[in-house]
C-alpha cells in the first residue's frame, strides 16, 4: 500500500514523536535496580566466554557496547510457522515524501541446514557522510541521535535486513543518550534503501527507522500504534546467562490485514550486560516461528 504525506512535518510527527525519542530525564524505576549505587561506583565485571570484561556502569556501556570491529554472530532457527516482516518505509520525493507500507516474509535457502546472521561495527561517527544527500529537514531529524555505529553486515542467510528483496545499501544503530543520566539510552535501528522507491532518485535513499533498545515506557515505532517497544523487566535467569541481568524488551505488531502477511506477531529480545542482545524470540499469533541466539563474538 502506498500513502502519500503532502508536508515534511507530518512525517517528521510520526518519526521524531514515535521512535526517535530523546531519553526521559527521569530514570526508569526497574532499571534503577540493575544495581546498587555502591556497585555503581566501581566498574562491573562481566563473565564473557573464559574472558573477564570490566566496564564502567551506565545502561550505554551495558547493554549496546559499541566498538569498531565488534562482531556478533547470531544463529537463526525457523519453524515451520513462517516468520513475518513488517517495516514503514520514508522515501524523499522532492519537497514531500512518499510513505510505503511494507510486509514480508522471510526466505528459506534450500542449499542450507544451518542459518547464520553475522554482524560487525564498521564505524562509529556523530553524523555520517551519508546523510549529507538529505536536505535541511532529514538532517534535523539525523541530529537528534548521539553518535551511529554503521554496520557490516558479513551473512544474513534469511535476508533479515532485505538486501536480496529490497537492494539495501546501509545499516546503522543509531543511539540517543545523555552522559549525565547513565539511565538513559534509545537505540533506533535504521536501514537504507536504494532510492528506487522515490519517484524523485535526486531527492535521497529511501530509509526506514524502528526502535530496537529504549530506557523510555513504552516506544512508538514510526509506523504509529500497531508497532511498538515494551520494557518487560529485568531477567536473571536467562539460559546460558544465569545470574546476569538480562534487560527483556517485548515488540507487538497488531495485525495489518487478514492475509498470512498481515498476521499479529511479537518479537522478545533479550540484551546482556557487555554484550547487547543475545536472543530474540518471534512468535505470530502466538507460535513461535524464528529465534535468534549467540553464537559467538569476536572483539
Amino acid at each position: 500500500m502506498k500513502l502519500y504525506f503532502l508536508t515534511l512535518w507530518v512525517v517528521f510527527f510520526l518519526v521524531i514523536g514515535g521512535c526517535v525519542t530523546p531519553p526521559s530525564k527521569s530514570s526508569d524505576s526497574t532499571l534503577q535496580t540493575l544495581n546498587p549505587a555502591s556497585q555503581r561506583e566501581q566498574p562491573y565485571q562481566v563473565i564473557n566466554g573464559n574472558d573477564a570484561v570490566k566496564i564502567p556502569y551506565s545502561v550505554k556501556n551495558y547493554y549496546s557496547p559499541l566498538e569498531v570491529g565488534f562482531e556478533k554472530d547470531y544463529k537463526i532457527t525457523l519453524t515451520d510457522v513462517n516468520s513475518l516482516t513488517r517495516r514503514l518505509t520514508l522515501a524523499p520525493n522532492g519537497n514531500n515524501i512518499d510513505v510505503y507500507h511494507s510486509q514480508g516474509m522471510l526466505t528459506r535457502p534450500d542449499n542450507l541446514n544451518n542459518y547464520y546472521l553475522k554482524i560487525k561495527v564498521k564505524s562509529i561517527e556523530k553524523h555520517p557522510s551519508y546523510f549529507n544527500q538529505y536536505s535541511k529537514g532529514y538532517q534535523d531529524l539525523f541530529n537528534t541521535f548521539t553518535d551511529f555505529a554503521e554496520l557490516e553486515i558479513i551473512q544474513d542467510d534469511v535476508d533479515i535486513f532485505e538486501h536480496k528483496f529490497a537492494q539495501s545499501k546501509k545499516v546503522y544503530w543509531g543511539r540517543i543518550y545523555d552522559d549525565n543520566n547513565p539511565d538513559s539510552l534509545v537505540v533506533n535501528q535504521i536501514v537504507f534503501f536504494s532510492n528506487k522507491f522515490s519517484q524523485s532518485p535526486n531527492s535521497g535513499d529511501s530509509f526506514s527507522i524502528r526502535t530496537i533498545f529504549t530506557t523510555n515506557e513504552p516506544a512508538q515505532n514510526a509506523s504509529g500504534a500497531e508497532d511498538t517497544l515494551s520494557l518487560v523487566g529485568v531477567d536473571n535467569n536467562l539460559s546460558g546467562y544465569d545470574g546476569l541481568p538480562c534487560i527483556h524488551f517485548l515488540r507487538t505488531v497488531k495485525p495489518s490485514d487478514n492475509t498470512e502477511l498481515g498476521k499479529s506477531f511479537t518479537e522478545d529480545t533479550w540484551y546482556a550486560p557487555g554484550i547487547g542482545l543475545v536472543r530474540l524470540e518471534q512468535k505470530v499469533e502466538g507460535k513461535i516461528s524464528m529465534t535468534w541466539d549467540l553464537d559467538n563474538i569476536v572483539r
